[in-house]
């Protein structure tokens, strides 16, 4: 059986990749991960955070009919001695668009977290994830919004914000097996005889 990636799984590898490659310069100038990332959750109270921060939003979800290959199914294990093999129904591919968006006080700290995050993504990216059942897979990342600056005040305080938008391509798996008899030796005719 394979493990699904949706929400929980991509917004535990976007934190992971927020914390570890958004970086911002000290007072003496040195390069750190400010390791400040969150999710947001629209029904939790909002609370002021600590600047420079990041934060992500799942904005849709929608069903990837493209993708979708609804022809058969994916032979998982197969025993040739025994002529059985297990099949599984292929996943169901969704796209989710997510929205990362920048914070800082200061705009050289905003120029920098920006610099730090496309140095290390490009327009089009894998996102190493790990799936439901934990194993490592790979989800095709892709640009549909570049950084737009958006700034704000919170209280009397200039909030500096960018804002970049991500579709990245999951799938959920239906758990459907089957156990089903395979051919151990084939047969084949020519002439009208069999050899």
């Amino acid at each position: 059986m394979s493990g699904s990636v949706w929400k929980e799984e991509i917004e535990r590898a976007l934190l992971s990749e927020l914390n570890t490659h958004v970086k911002v310069k000290n007072a003496a100038g040195t390069l750190y991960a400010p390791a400040n990332a969150f999710v947001r959750i629209p029904e939790r109270e909002y609370k002021d955070t600590d600047y420079p921060c990041q934060e992500i939003s799942l904005i849709n979800t929608t069903f990837d009919a493209e993708r979708f290959d609804n022809h058969g199914q994916v032979v998982i294990s197969k025993d040739t001695t025994a002529g059985t093999a297990v099949l599984e129904d292929r996943a169901r591919p969704f796209n989710m668009t997510y929205q990362i968006n920048f914070f800082s006080l200061f705009q050289r700290d905003l120029l920098e977290m920006q610099l730090s995050w496309m140095a290390k993504h490009t327009p089009f990216f894998n996102l190493t994830v790990l799936d439901s059942l934990g194993v490592s897979r790979s989800c095709f990342c892709k640009v549909i919004e570049d950084f737009r600056e958006v700034g704000r005040m919170n209280n009397t305080t200039r909030v500096f914000q960018s804002v970049i938008t991500y579709r990245i391509w999951v799938e959920i798996e239906t758990g459907d097996s089957y156990n089903t008899n395979i051919v151990k030796t084939p047969v084949i005719t020519v002439g009208g005889t069999s050899e």
